[in-house]
């Protein structure tokens, strides 16, 4: 715990670190009370605020610390962050200096600057985001309903449909085996095969055809408003309303 020794003027003299190690005529310790009455010395308390949603504290100068009866009381400044309502489509905040925050005491608020994302920097973003929509649709996958059961497959499982094909053509078979995620197996008809392995590819064709129709109309937004509401009105179009499933069909029909 420290102290604080005090000249006659009311002035901090020194601070301590810790209490003195000072005996009295009787051997036994010298107290606070006595520090305090003959030296003119104060232990110092410190807690620390509680208080909550605030961006940190900060132990104010000795000379701001409260003097009390029997102690001395540590003050905190303590710093939350003002925030302006911005968009942040198009908009981000900016710490300003130190020098310009605002001071209510016992708070310090930090303020901000509202600065704008340049339009490029924008389309850039949105460009890559209609790219991971795109391949988060692919890896879904579709759904394909065969003996009254939704199979899913995507487009990791394109390569197996064409070396299905491949297979089922060179030995002339008419079925085939399929494993399920369960680690169970399905009874594939060469009908079927080919007309999964159409929809795949025509699953896949949609996706991309729907990427390429977000970057143009992005590409040709003339200004920051055109591309916003290019993101709040068409990026949920196309895909379907991102689920998986963009074809059901019985057994043995046809997409």
């Amino acid at each position: 715990m420290q102290y604080i020794k005090y000249d006659k003027s009311g002035k901090i003299e020194k601070i301590l670190e810790n209490k003195p190690k000072w005996y009295l005529e009787d051997g036994s310790l010298v107290t606070d009370e006595w520090l305090i009455e003959n030296e003119n010395m104060y232990p110092v308390i410190d807690i620390e605020p509680n208080e909550k949603n605030i961006w940190g504290i900060e132990k104010k100068e000795p000379v701001d610390w409260i003097k009390h009866d029997k102690y001395i009381e540590v003050t905190y400044w303590i710093i939350k962050d003002e925030l302006p309502e911005y968009d942040s489509f198009d908009q981000y905040l900016e710490l300003k200096n130190r020098k310009d925050w605002k001071t209510i005491d016992p708070y310090i608020f930090r303020t901000y600057d509202i600065k704008t994302f340049d339009i490029n920097d924008i389309k850039n973003d949105l460009t890559n985001y209609a790219r991971d929509i795109r391949v988060n649709v692919l890896l879904s996958g579709i759904y394909y309903k065969i003996n009254n059961i939704d199979v899913e497959f995507n487009i990791d499982n394109e390569t197996r449909m064409i070396l299905l094909q491949y297979y089922l053509f060179l030995d002339e078979k008419e079925s085939v085996d399929w494993k399920l995620k369960d680690g169970s197996f399905i009874m594939l008809t060469k009908q079927q095969i080919f007309d999964i392995m159409n929809s795949i590819t025509l699953f896949i064709k949609q996706c991309f055809d729907n990427e390429n129709r977000l970057v143009n109309l992005i590409k040709n937004a003339n200004n920051t408003i055109d591309v916003k509401n290019i993101f709040k009105n068409e990026f949920d179009k196309g895909w379907d309303n991102k689920t998986s499933i963009l074809f059901s069909k019985d057994d043995g029909d046809k997409p």
